[in-house]
């Protein structure tokens, strides 16, 4: 079951015809593993039923095998004879999945398997629990959690449902996070095909957009623009301001990146009183950023570092922590250009410690080559 509300309904339902159960929601904090946490949650009680949430929770997608996983495994026999009455757990199909490779013994067990698939309400639902964060920010672990759900919610749907283009789009967001940019292409085009078939400018506007910073990433300067700038208009025509100044915002990346800085700053600019104007710290932030970059490489070191200074507390209010990261490595870098070893040192030090920390390993890398060696 990959539907939090569809689960939600059907528990609901089982309480108003007056089936009595015990609910647990699992949580992967606690010292505690899976068997201890059943039992501290039910104490003494013997309750007809117990149902289990959040097993999947309990999954390390990093790796193949972890602990709470074997540990579960190994209880087999003493939760048998702990639990002598049904325990359901309900899970999302990846996390039946992982139970089923990762504890063999426990699984053997079992006494039935229930698949409960969504509607397309159930699947537009589920998008938007699933969008709130749905960036760099969240662990390695939840990113990888978030493409498989995606994953099934694309083999429930065909290709006239409603949620598709979403489903697809968001799909391709959690692709990019995995550096998988051929299968985060081919699901931006099933999305921007559906939403031209339904007429959903905002999901085209996103595709667009998306499809342009796969090519900015691939070093496809001149697609990039050109999609940019597809997306810009469509975005004002339905009057998605934030949209509109992340296209500016991009355009203004295409501009830096052909050493275009005097039209990069120009398009920054254009972006950054969008952004205040409707609140986005974030994209102020970004704006912010892009602008001491233009400057840095301009050798403008002063007004550089002060844009850096005004962008670097934003990220860190908001928890921003890849923009942290990269706006570091700018101060870093800007400290090189100014011959100051030391403080390009902890600079760059401490953007590779973050970007390890969020999985950008290919990120921390970079920034460790550039720091001087200390004499």
């Amino acid at each position: 079951m990959n539907h939090p509300g569809l689960r939600e309904r059907l528990v609901a339902e089982l309480r108003n015809r007056g089936c009595a159960f015990h609910e647990i929601a699992l949580d992967p904090n606690s010292p505690l593993g899976i068997v201890d946490q059943i039992e501290s949650a039910i104490g003494a009680d013997r309750p007809p039923a117990i149902f289990v949430y959040g097993l999947e929770s309990m999954f390390d997608l990093r790796v193949r095998q972890n602990h709470a996983m074997d540990m579960l495994n190994m209880n087999r026999n003493y939760f048998v004879k702990r639990f002598p009455l049904p325990v359901v757990f309900w899970v999302p199909e990846f996390g039946m999945r992982e139970l089923a490779r990762q504890t063999p013994d426990f699984w053997s067990g079992r006494s039935g398997t229930y698949s409960f698939a969504g509607e397309s309400g159930d699947a537009a639902e589920t998008i938007e629990r699933l969008r709130p964060g749905f960036d760099w920010n969240l662990s390695p672990k939840e990113r990888k959690e978030r493409r498989e759900i995606l994953a099934h919610l694309l083999g429930e749907l065909d290709e006239s449902a409603p949620a598709w283009a979403g489903v697809n789009l968001m799909a391709a967001h959690a692709a990019e996070f995995e550096s998988d940019h051929k299968e985060a292409e081919q699901r931006l085009l099933l999305a921007l095909e559906a939403s031209r078939k339904s007429n959903d400018l905002g999901v085209q506007a996103n595709a667009l957009k998306s499809l342009g910073d796969v090519a900015l990433s691939q070093a496809r300067y001149s697609e990039g623009e050109q999609l940019y700038q597809q997306a810009l208009p469509v975005y004002r025509q339905i009057g998605d301001r934030l949209g509109e100044a992340n296209a500016l915002k991009s355009l203004g990346d295409v501009a830096l990146q052909q050493a275009r800085y005097p039209e990069a700053a120009q398009l920054y600019q254009q972006a950054l009183p969008v952004y205040r104007q409707i609140g986005d710290r974030l994209g102020e932030a970004n704006a912010l950023k892009s602008l001491g970059d233009v400057a840095r490489m301009q050798a403008r070191y002063a007004e550089a570092e002060q844009l850096y200074q005004q962008a670097l507390p934003l990220y860190r209010q908001i928890r921003d922590r890849p923009g942290e990261a990269g706006t570091l490595w700018s101060q870093g870098r800007l400290a090189l250009a100014r011959n100051d070893e030391p403080s390009a040192a902890i600079a760059l030090a401490e953007a590779a410690r973050i970007y390890s920390e969020i999985g950008r390993e290919d990120l921390a890398g970079q920034a460790r080559q550039q720091i001087p060696a200390t004499p």
